[in-house]
């Protein structure tokens, strides 16, 4: 191994690094750069990195830009990883919100209408109501953007019917 680039073990190595950054610290700078160096290590390991890990790393990049508010990196990295990923990430509700999310405050308002409803599909079959209630109060504020006021005021009078025990840490968050 003398001599040999080691992709996959930096890959690792800064990913580690990154998570240690993001809740142990709080350092934005650190936190970027290291997500960052995981991205390019991942991208030199070529298929030594699984997708799984390579989904995985991308989506934590796109959080990280959310939390150093850098929107609209997020969402490039959010349309990046639909484009190649969205068969992996198809009823993953954390990330298909957050990308919703990204939108609206990025005022992509057709983009976030898009992803919103990909959402009320996928939730149409559950009864998740921490994320109903997201659901209803992201559609609730793309339609008061849209200046669709009838629409808007049907979702928030839907989101009051969700009591706060039904609610979850993303709502806390959002």
């Amino acid at each position: 191994l003398a001599g040999q680039p080691l992709h996959r073990a930096n890959f690792q190595f800064w990913l580690c690094k990154a998570t240690y950054y993001d809740f142990y610290t709080h350092d934005a700078d650190n936190l970027l750069l290291s997500h960052r160096n995981a991205l390019t290590e991942m991208e030199l390991a070529g298929e030594a990195v699984p997708e799984n890990m390579r989904v995985y790393a991308t989506t934590k990049m796109a959080k990280a830009y959310t939390h150093c508010n850098m929107f609209a990196d997020a969402l490039q990295s959010y349309r990046e990883i639909f484009r190649r990923w969205g068969h992996n990430l198809g009823n993953n509700r954390y990330h298909i919100v957050m990308y919703g999310v990204i939108a609206l405050i990025n005022k992509e308002l057709n983009e976030a209408e898009e992803i919103l409803n990909r959402l009320r599909f996928i939730l149409g079959r559950e009864e998740d109501k921490g994320m109903q209630l997201n659901l209803a109060r992201n559609l609730a504020l793309l339609y008061l953007n849209k200046k669709e006021f009838e629409k808007a005021w049907e979702m928030l009078t839907l989101t009051m019917q969700f009591p706060r025990s039904d609610t979850d840490l993303l709502n806390d968050i959002l």
